[in-house]
């Protein structure tokens, strides 16, 4: 497998932890991941976003439900990136055969959630807040030519 973040990415699917594409201090075992189902956070055309725990440490975890070529190619990614604005991969594995993405959690949910749901209690000054962060975020991915 070769994974190049900033440049294409060639990836063979495979179906163990050693060829993920994800430096090894990121390779988790099983074992210390727990998934609940019931508390799904998210859910896009490729993936699905799940509340867990990593070593007893709430954590979001995100499983394909189509092919797992697309979050490999995040894996690769997020692996390289690190800004207060831009959520952490925290490690990798796979469980009951599916490669799981472990994502650091937000614990106010997503900006989806925040600009949807909570837009009426929100006021001027931590909108701008929230915007300036979302634009320092952007900022630092398109410095690593993340598009």
């Amino acid at each position: 497998m070769l994974c190049s973040y900033g440049m294409i990415v060639v990836i063979f699917p495979h179906k163990d932890q050693s060829d993920v594409g994800v430096r090894q201090e990121l390779q988790v075992d099983a074992s210390r991941v727990r998934v609940d189902p019931s508390k799904e956070l998210g859910k896009g055309n490729w993936t699905v976003v799940y509340k867990g725990e990593l070593d007893g440490h709430p954590v979001a975890v995100k499983k394909a439900v189509k092919d797992e070529i697309e979050l490999r190619r995040e894996m690769c990614i997020l692996q390289e990136l690190s800004h207060e604005n831009v959520v952490k991969l925290q490690g990798t594995c796979f469980k009951d055969g599916n490669l799981l993405e472990i994502l650091e959690l937000c614990h106010q949910g997503s900006l989806e959630h925040m600009v949807k749901e909570k837009a009426d209690v929100l006021d001027v000054p931590t909108r701008h807040s929230m915007a300036m962060d979302v634009a320092k975020g952007l900022f630092y991915l398109h410095n690593c030519r993340v598009y």
